[in-house]
């Protein structure tokens, strides 16, 4: 008697997880998710796009910004990311569910075969291992700023940062378009009161020296000083514990994105239907 409540329990706890893997890993929560991803992105741009608050988060990780930010602001930054755990769990689900599915018929298939049914596994994987990168770069290490001017310099740790040189090209007055055509900078980093390197950084182009990161910006509208237009630059030096993480999850999801695509289609809809 007892032995049958016990069994006829354990099957019910079994069915209950099951049902509860079933809903997590539902396609369309991951299509709903992705829905309210976007919706949520394109009211967030309009906040973007109307308020300068939102520059600060180039200069402050996620959660000192928010600590500096009221609701009102912050809100669909925090629905976004509740939103991006939510598609994390979800994809969870659906690589467990589809190992449980795959991982009895192993012995039916070579290893290549087998590894090519791994593979949309293998791309979810690595979209988590990404995911957690950004959450990393976003919420460990440190960001601090420097002003892009010849000789400015900042100690944090054991490095000094000095800006060395600053060049700006301008646009002439009788071409149509922004005033700046690009600038640059030239930055020196010492350690422990020794020299490393110098790095050369402009915009949208960084310099990256192990986990530091340097990167040029904006810091505002040029100014008109003695009738010449000066650029307001600043330096953003990152220390960034989430980048290799990043790097590594893109480049093996990319790969296995690619050899998924590129993989010969011996079996139909229906046989891989079977399998799983």
């Amino acid at each position: 008697m007892n032995t049958a409540n016990t069994e006829y329990n354990g099957d019910s706890l079994s069915k209950k997880g099951f049902s509860l893997l079933e809903f997590l890993s539902n396609l369309s929560i991951a299509l709903w998710l992705f829905i309210l991803l976007t919706a949520t992105l394109w009211a967030g741009g309009l906040y973007v796009k109307n308020d300068t608050v939102y520059k600060e988060i180039n200069y402050h990780l996620l959660p000192e910004w928010f600590g500096l930010q009221p609701l009102q602001k912050s809100w669909w930054i925090y629905l976004l990311l509740l939103l991006l755990l939510f598609l994390f769990i979800n994809t969870v689900a659906c690589i467990i569910k589809r190992l449980s599915g795959l991982l009895p018929v192993r012995s039916k298939h070579s290893l290549g075969e087998f590894f090519k049914l791994l593979l949309p596994s293998l791309i979810h994987c690595f979209f988590l291992i990404l995911l957690m990168g950004f959450a990393v770069s976003e919420c460990t290490g440190w960001r601090q700023r420097l002003p892009g001017t010849p000789g400015a310099a900042i100690e944090v740790d054991d490095y000094r940062i000095q800006v060395v040189e600053q060049q700006c090209k301008m646009r002439p007055k009788e071409e149509i378009g922004p005033p700046i055509c690009s600038c640059s900078a030239v930055l020196a980093v010492s350690k422990k009161g020794k020299h490393i390197k110098e790095h050369k950084i402009s915009m949208l182009h960084p310099s990256y020296d192990g986990d530091l990161s340097f990167h040029l910006s904006m810091a505002g509208k040029p100014k008109i000083i003695q009738g010449k237009m000066v650029p307001q630059l600043v330096v953003i030096i990152k220390k960034d514990y989430g980048l290799l993480i990043i790097l590594a999850g893109d480049l093996f999801m990319c790969l296995f994105l690619l050899l998924y695509y590129m993989r010969p289609r011996k079996k139909s809809i229906k046989d891989v239907a079977d399998i799983l």
